[in-house]
């Protein structure tokens, strides 16, 4: 995924989704995972 994380403000975060962020002291971010609900399946 692609995103600015600026932009996930427009996202809509899901109850109980999971999300996985990765964000180094350079404040470089990388997106793991965002608003996953297979552990609810």
């Amino acid at each position: 995924m692609n995103k600015d994380l600026m932009d996930l403000s427009i996202v809509e975060q899901k109850n109980t989704a999971v999300s996985i962020f990765e964000i180094d002291k350079d404040r470089n971010h990388k997106i793991h995972l965002l608003n996953c609900t297979k552990h609810l399946e």
